[in-house]
């Protein structure tokens, strides 16, 4: 059934291993290439984007990419500018959330200010809280966010994309 190979068809199998060695070493030296042309291109916009974090001025446009924290007022006046602009937060961002918690914290010895911290739980899309977590860095009262908890929502339809989050907020007041 299998009958020996002459020296005409031993010289074909060589030729064509070496034809497939050489193509995979060109396959695989292009693809390295190409891999290492898009991380030096990466490094470079990357150092472009240092420079000009470093050479930026006061009123550059960079102040308006990055958040900017609004001095802390009274606990009263905090609280309300503060709640307001997370639940238009969440609003634009397309969520309904239920009612929002506020609780402030003791005053720090060192610093005298109070630590104000708004919960909430809500429901929206996965793009919608994507979209708002995206966002809400630019609240410029939020000091930091404590606690985020993402779950997938309990409904009978499973290609439902709906989750549930529940978030906790700080900022400060002043004493």
């Amino acid at each position: 059934m299998i009958k020996k190979l002459n020296q005409r068809d031993v010289r074909a199998l060589r030729y064509g291993i070496a034809g497939i060695a050489i193509f995979a070493i060109f396959y695989l030296a292009l693809s390295g290439l190409a891999r290492w042309k898009e991380i030096r291109s990466n490094i470079e916009i990357s150092k472009g984007q240092l420079q000009t974090l470093a050479t930026a001025k006061p009123g550059d446009e960079i102040r308006q990419i990055m958040s900017v924290l609004k001095i802390p007022q009274n606990e009263e006046t905090q609280r309300n500018l503060f709640r307001t602009e997370f639940n238009s937060q969440l609003s634009r961002s397309g969520i309904r959330a239920q009612p929002i918690k506020v609780t402030t914290a003791e005053k720090s010895p060192k610093a005298g200010y109070k630590t104000l911290y708004l919960e909430c739980k809500a429901r929206g899309s996965f793009d919608q809280v994507l979209d708002f977590l995206a966002n809400v860095n630019r609240n410029p009262y939020l000091v930091g966010i404590e606690k985020l908890v993402i779950t997938k929502s309990d409904t009978r339809n499973q290609m439902s994309r709906d989750v549930n989050i529940e978030i906790k907020v700080s900022s400060l007041v002043k004493r």
